[in-house]
């Protein structure tokens, strides 16, 4: 039974113990979600979310969460899907709204290449929104920055979350 309070139970002994300082929930559909008759999925998962927070804040650790968007769909006459926003995640369009940041990776299997897209960054002096492309590099079980080996990660501003329709 894996809801999140038993995960968070168990976090909360690992960071006292062990001095554990992130926790990676992964994936979010695979915990046992409990939602009350009366309460809406949008309203569950922004007090999940709260939960969480407040449960990072209090332990001063960091909460990834690996959450699926929605079936996505491609455009006519198109080989690849789009990158997911925040607002794809299945569920509810408060697992964007509540984080502080968000992120993408978005394999474009055609071309070759992963992208990681940072789609929110609630604190400004802690980054920026943009994207990276990586390769993976099968020899060493790596990821190397699109452009060489050793070229340092190349942020290029992202404009297409402001101008989708």
């Amino acid at each position: 039974n894996y809801t999140l309070d038993t995960i968070l139970e168990k976090a909360r002994f690992l960071v006292r113990r062990f001095g554990v300082r992130g926790i990676v929930i992964d994936p979010w559909n695979r915990l046992e979600h409990q939602i009350p008759p009366a309460m809406t999925e949008t309203n569950y998962i922004g007090a999940c979310m709260d939960k969480l927070t407040n449960f990072a804040q209090r332990e001063d650790v960091l909460v990834f969460i690996m959450a699926h968007p929605n079936k996505l769909k491609k455009r006519l006459g198109e080989l690849e899907y789009d990158p997911p926003t925040g607002y794809d995640v299945a569920g509810s369009a408060n697992f964007i709204n509540k984080t502080d940041y968000g992120i993408c990776v978005h394999r474009r299997k055609p071309l070759g290449y992963t992208e990681v897209h940072v789609q929110k960054v609630k604190f400004r002096h802690l980054g920026n929104t943009g994207v990276a492309k990586f390769k993976f590099n099968p020899f060493n079980g790596r990821y190397i920055s699109i452009n060489s080996e050793s070229d340092p990660v190349v942020w290029e501003k992202e404009n297409h979350l402001t101008s989708k329709n």
